[in-house]
């Protein structure tokens, strides 16, 4: 039989989780203007579509907007007698393009986004978060919601906060992480572990996924041995991984095996 004072305990934790379930979602959600509307905005003359929330034809900061391709097809026929009928089209949404949420900076239009991808005919996927210029309007760096302003949808990747993929023909699983200025970079051959820290400087002149030049202009890259054995330095290239650069091969096979 449950007591008093057991019931009250029960009570006020029950209040302390409606509590906090209530707070993450008001801390989750960025607040959205009264006469904000959610709208698909179609842009027909370039084959894309747009859902977001939009207010004075701007799209809001802070919001979710959703790019789509798009595709016209026939829906129905008006009849106009003696069976005939005229067609009638219709913009349909289909693969998405992009989805993220909409940060500006200086003017310009960017989408805090994760994008994954698979490779063909293979099962490794690769998932990168981080931040992208999308820009549509014809007279300046952002993102419009008035069709008659728009063209193409551009889309360049301005920083990867985060990456995990695969290196090697996809046979090597990678991470490629943003720590302050710097990014780290991890590989996992069948024997060893790469590790170095590249620097931003680098990861802007090569692009973000050139994890080679990355290794050549690192003189301090750690590999961690499946047996224990670790080493640091500037390390070569050895047939599909990275081995100690000028030591020869029977010290390398040392390395993985006594």
């Amino acid at each position: 039989m449950t007591t008093l004072a057991e019931h009250n305990l029960k009570r006020v934790l029950c209040l302390m989780l409606l509590f906090f379930i209530l707070a993450g979602a008001v801390f989750s959600q960025a607040p959205l203007p009264k006469k904000a509307k959610l709208k698909t905005i179609k842009y027909s003359d370039y084959n894309y579509a747009a859902i977001g929330y939009v207010l004075d034809n701007k799209f809001i900061e802070g919001q979710e907007i959703t790019f789509f391709n798009t595709q016209k097809t026939t829906a129905a026929r008006i009849p106009i007698g003696y069976g005939i009928g005229i067609p009638v089209n219709k913009t349909e949404t289909s693969d998405t393009i992009i989805s993220g949420i909409l940060v500006i900076k200086e003017g310009i239009s960017y989408l805090e986004s994760t994008i994954n991808s698979r490779r063909i005919l293979t099962i490794n996927r690769s998932s990168t978060r981080g931040l992208y210029r999308v820009t549509n309007n014809k007279y300046s760096n952002n993102l419009t919601a008035i069709p008659a302003d728009a063209g193409k949808l551009n889309i360049e990747t301005a920083d990867v906060y985060y990456y995990q993929g695969y290196y090697n023909n996809a046979l090597n699983p990678v991470v490629l992480q943003k720590q302050q200025d710097n990014y780290l970079l991890k590989i996992e051959f069948d024997d060893r572990i790469l590790e170095t820290s590249v620097s931003y400087d680098i990861v802007k002149k090569y692009g973000f996924l050139a994890f080679d030049d990355f290794i050549k202009n690192s003189q301090n890259i750690k590999l961690s041995y499946n047996n224990g054995n670790s080493f640091v330095g500037i390390v070569e290239k050895n047939d599909n991984n990275y081995r100690p650069k000028g030591l020869s091969v029977g010290v390398d096979y040392f390395m993985q095996f006594c």
